[in-house]
């Protein structure tokens, strides 16, 4: 590697040479362990070239020293942002350098990235948020735009998909999925969308639920492997009298693992390789939980670090008809009882599994005690098994910020040390005690103790959070997405929204 040296201007005579300076720098690929650039010679006197490097907003070194007009710089943090320009060399003189350009993962802070309709709308675009990562650990969401023209008929509601791209250092147009018409389970305890990436073959899959006409509906899948450019469809299940909703999906080693909720026989299971326009695949009944011989459409999907998946899932207890089920399955097994609302109602429960390594974790929205009702911290549960799914500790109770709700949607992540992060909606309470903004965000780094605060302080700027949900990058630093619906001149412009945590 050379050291950088400064310009100099080379006089002969009357008549002043420079060495011209390279054009057309871009990014040709740009990976979480290597950035490929190419460009264009100024002229042909060059004997070489020093590429130059700095870190977002810090100052230029020489990365790389190379004869020909392409370089590969493969000393990078996965996760810092780059700046690269190029200069020629003759006569071990510099020349003035090219354009920049940027690489890199998104922003730090608040983005808003699918900002709302010109008609202010935003209410009905971006709902119910999904997130995941692709191989290169930057964040995709699908989202839907429920009835897009407001006619009242939601049969022309759509299925959309928006990924990062770090070679351009922008996100990519969103692009337009499928029309999946009226969807099954819009609430925000039921989510109708599922989002999953695998890594192994580079495809993206999203599951959804459609309403097909009174009594009949679908669960489908739509896949890309040309990293969202254009989808497939595969349907899983469909059938013309009983609803089917709620799919949760993961993906790995080319398979997909796909659980729904049928109305009439409970939490259904398949696994199988998507091929477009396939017959559904073979699926069979998920098992009761213990004690219970009637299953609810709260469920969820994930997968450990041995890519392992498992399923979370909320029954009726057969003795109690107020009693709550919180079960914990992997195929192949039995299930096991997580935890119950011990004895109390709930109507409008969520369920999220998530995985610290191979650890299970379930998040529930519950009532547990009669706390319920007396104040806003006794709406969220947090259990944990720590031999893999067999056994459960009892349930901790997240505290809330002041006196907010913490509500339906609910969403968590685990760390590199088992560290803990979730957020969730906060649609009732005062403003007591309140000292962060929306979304509500709750961290523990022993899943015991937890402090609940949000992305940013309250009212810089103000958001009203919807669909939130989180992930922890490679770097154990977060990303939470959702959907802002505040206004007021303080408030962060709405549409859809992601925060990224500052280094």
């Amino acid at each position: 590697m050379t050291q950088r040296t400064p310009f100099v201007l080379l006089v002969f005579g009357a008549i002043a040479l420079a060495q011209a300076p390279p054009t057309g720098l871009t990014v040709v690929e740009a990976t979480k362990s290597a950035v490929s650039l190419k460009w264009a010679a100024g002229d042909d006197t060059a004997t070489s070239y020093v590429v130059e490097r700095k870190p977002l907003n810090g100052e230029y070194g020489p990365a790389l020293t190379i004869l020909e007009s392409t370089g590969r710089d493969t000393v990078i943090d996965s996760y810092a942002t780059y700046v690269y320009r190029v200069r020629a060399v003759k006569d071990q003189n510099l020349s003035d350098p090219s354009n920049e350009v940027t690489v890199g993962p998104p922003p730090v802070g608040l983005q808003v990235i699918v900002p709302e309709p010109e008609d202010g709308s935003a209410s009905y675009v971006g709902r119910s948020l999904a997130q995941a990562f692709d191989a290169n650990g930057d964040p995709a969401l699908a989202y839907l735009i429920d009835d897009p023209n407001q006619d009242g008929d939601y049969s022309d509601s759509t299925l959309w998909f928006l990924s990062w791209n770090r070679a351009l250092y922008k996100w990519n147009d969103a692009v337009q999925v499928a029309v999946v018409g009226i969807v099954s389970g819009a609430a925000h305890s039921i989510p109708p969308i599922s989002l999953a990436h695998d890594d192994s073959d580079n495809t993206w899959a999203i599951a959804h639920a459609t309403q097909l006409m009174e009594g009949a509906s679908m669960i489908e899948v739509h896949f890309s492997r040309d990293n969202g450019l254009s989808w497939s469809r595969q349907l899983v299940a469909s059938d013309p009298q009983n609803a089917v909703s709620a799919p949760a999906m993961v993906m790995t080693g080319g398979i997909a693992h796909i659980a729904w909720y049928h109305d009439y026989n409970g939490v259904r299971y398949a696994q199988g390789k998507l091929v477009a326009e396939a017959a559904p695949f073979d699926n069979s009944v998920v098992p009761f939980l213990p004690g219970s011989s009637s299953a609810t459409p709260y469920l969820s999907m994930a997968l450990d670090a041995n890519n392992n998946p498992g399923l979370a899932m909320i029954g009726n207890d057969d003795s109690n008809g107020y009693n709550r089920l919180v079960g914990f399955w992997r195929p192949g097994t039995d299930p096991v009882l997580v935890t119950t609302s011990n004895g109390y109602q709930i109507d409008d429960p969520q369920i999220r599994l998530a995985f610290a390594g191979v650890m299970p974790r379930v998040l529930t929205t519950l009532r547990r005690d009669d706390n319920y009702y007396s104040d806003y911290n006794h709406a969220l549960w947090l259990s944990r098994s720590d031999d893999g799914g067999t056994t459960w500790a009892e349930a901790v109770n997240i505290p809330s910020d002041g006196s907010r709700s913490l509500d339906p949607s609910i969403d968590h992540a685990y760390g590199s040390a088992g560290q803990g992060a979730l957020v969730a909606e906060s649609n009732g309470g005062s403003l007591d005690g309140v000292q962060c903004g929306e979304p509500k965000l709750s961290r523990s780094d022993d899943l015991v103790n937890w402090s609940t605060c949000g992305p940013a302080p309250l009212g810089t700027p103000n958001t009203s959070a919807a669909f939130p949900t989180v992930r922890f990058a490679g770097n154990d630093k977060l990303y939470v997405a959702f959907l802002n619906l505040a206004y007021g001149d303080d408030a962060l412009p709405r549409g859809v929204v992601l925060w990224r945590e500052p280094f």
